[in-house]
């Protein structure tokens, strides 16, 4: 089983659902939470309705403050046991384990509102009587160590957070990736960096999960992490292709040159054509390369940058974080027309990337036979369509 915490700061913008969207289809997440999205009544409930999941609940937001939305498969047996402004708590049960119960948070970021947090959320007002693993934005830090700028640290704080661990018996469960889970500031003077998301639980839910690893995923369309938990370790996924004319070529600025330098008009029809598909086969190797190792290398190359800004903001390293973000936009763009054109279907919603509809439909076709196209280059270019 595997969730995905995230305060994605807003869940109605294009982009941020190209990236969520993308974090579902690599992650596969069993239980999805997301914080603050900044959406509220009928227009909340139809983004819910299309995330994909056949189950959800949603705490609203106050105005532009707060809310939590969490989804959860249908294999996945889990009851709501209590809802507030701050967290919900559920109980989960399957694969044979005794029931455990898991609250996602969003703690206010106002420190009187954040104190009630601590009050409410405790086994003795809620009943938690088993294993219990907590997960979200806490708005708060344990220790100077979980802030850069460590002056700025007000000791309560702090207290809050550690005290009700202390209380409530919960261990960090830590992490890979980056020390810190929120970043904000685009230059030097304005850069800070903290860790205001979390996992913890009880010794109990450890013991139940001894392998659940928490990784904290590069910092992307939102000033916060995503939070992914594995409670079963890793899994590696690898899948290979053939290769065949990609309509993604069209979107990168080199693909013209290659036409122009590779077609002879003293070469007859068929031999420009063989031609012309051994370079644009060495082209796609060694120029536009695999979409999704693309993907991950930019993924890569954003939480390296993160991670020394952690350590210390350059303008430098700033520009570079702004520029691998607008290189992995385009990236994305390019991996919704690769499944365009392995769905073969006559329309597309402009920007509604990986959808569901898109590799269903494409599973479906490759079941039946593989996808063929046809192109050829006349005076006004080349024209690509499909059998």
């Amino acid at each position: 089983m595997t969730l995905l915490v995230w305060n994605c700061q807003g869940a109605a913008s294009k982009e941020l659902n190209c990236i969520l969207k993308d974090l579902i289809k690599r992650n596969s997440p069993s239980i999805l939470g997301l914080l603050e999205p900044r959406v509220s009544g009928s227009h909340a409930d139809d983004i819910c309705k299309k995330m994909g999941y056949s189950n959800w609940l949603r705490v609203e937001a106050v105005g532009f403050s707060g809310g939590i939305w969490i989804f959860w498969k249908e294999d996945i047996h889990l009851e709501i046991v209590y809802s507030h402004p701050q967290f919900v708590l559920a109980r989960v049960e399957g694969n044979n384990r005794i029931p455990w119960f898991l609250s996602i948070v969003y703690g206010s970021p106002n420190a009187t509102l954040r104190k009630r947090l601590w009050q409410d959320l405790t086994k003795e007002n809620l009943n938690i009587a088993g294993p219990w693993l907590s997960i979200g934005d806490y708005n708060s830090v344990s220790s100077e160590q979980e802030v850069s700028s460590t002056g700025r640290v007000a000791s309560n704080r702090s207290a809050g957070l550690t005290d009700w661990m202390f209380n409530q018996g919960l261990l960090d469960l830590g992490y890979i990736g980056s020390r810190f889970t929120w970043v904000r500031g685009l230059s030097t003077n304005t850069f800070k960096v903290a860790r205001l998301d979390r996992e913890v639980c009880t010794i109990n839910w450890r013991q139940m999960f001894p392998e659940a690893t928490v990784i904290h995923l590069p910092i992307i369309q939102s000033d916060h992490a995503p939070l992914l938990v594995k409670l079963n370790g890793h899994k590696n996924n690898k899948s290979k292709g053939h290769f065949r004319f990609q309509a993604a070529w069209l979107t990168h600025k080199d693909f013209q040159k290659v036409i122009e330098q590779e077609w002879q008009n003293k070469l007859t029809l068929g031999n420009n054509v063989d031609k012309l598909a051994k370079s644009l086969s060495k082209w796609n190797s060694s120029t536009f390369g695999n979409i999704n190792k693309r993907k991950r290398k930019l993924i890569a190359r954003i939480k390296g940058v993160q991670d020394c800004l952690n350590n210390q903001p350059r303008h430098r390293l700033l520009k570079l974080e702004t520029k691998l973000k607008k290189e992995l936009d385009t990236v994305l763009e390019q991996e919704e027309l690769m499944w365009f054109q392995k769905s073969r279907e006559e329309w597309i919603v402009s920007g509604d990337r990986n959808t569901k509809f898109y590799h269903a439909s494409a599973m479906v076709k490759r079941s039946r036979k593989k996808l063929e196209l046809s192109w050829q280059i006349t005076e006004n270019g080349l024209e690509v369509w499909s059998n």
